[in-house]
């Protein structure tokens, strides 16, 4: 049976032929930061897989466990991790039917719920602290200090470029109204 080939090697094969030197380096670097993202993707699912989450509800956990009060609005809590309130009920049913978090009215807002992570939620957490990332650690073992910092400066301008091409600029208003003819 032959071996499935690499989505972005295809990518590379297919576009880079009918591509200039100069285009095709930078081509490249994108090539490669998506492929990068991707593995890192996969290996952070695969390791919370084992704990029975995915990214979305270790964010959650996370950020309960790291608020102060170990406590969110509801709200307060999607708007955080980026989900929206629908699809957080689902994800807070299920945490909670797990017994990693616990959902309590809210006595200012009786609309609102707050969620709080439970003891045996911090404990999933810190037993996931312990073995870590072992491909985290293996990467940071992998570049020098001044590599990581090198790397994190790259890595931020590319992620400062690529928010700005998803965020088109605001269209220049007029600085007086248009003039209308009678």
């Amino acid at each position: 049976m032959r071996a499935r080939p690499n989505r972005y090697s295809s990518l590379r094969e297919a576009i880079t032929s009918r591509m200039s030197d100069e285009n095709l380096a930078a081509f490249e670097v994108f090539i490669d930061l998506l492929e990068v993202g991707d593995l890192a993707d996969r290996c952070g699912g695969t390791f919370l897989e084992q704990y029975g989450l995915n990214e979305t509800r270790y964010v959650i956990l996370t950020l309960l466990d790291h608020s102060p009060t170990g406590s969110l609005r509801s709200g307060d809590l999607s708007e955080s991790a980026g989900v929206r309130p629908a699809t957080m009920t689902g994800l807070l049913d299920t945490l909670e039917h797990s017994g990693l978090l616990v959902r309590t009215d809210n006595p200012g807002d009786r609309r609102a719920c707050c969620v709080q992570i439970t003891e045996k939620g911090c404990s999933l957490l810190r037993q996931m602290e312990l073995e870590k990332f072992a491909w985290i650690d293996e990467m940071r073992a992998t570049f020098s200090v001044t590599e990581q910092r090198w790397l994190r400066e790259l890595l931020s301008r590319a992620r400062e470029l690529l928010s700005r091409t998803l965020t088109p600029p605001e269209p220049e208003k007029p600085s007086r109204p248009p003039e209308i003819e009678a």
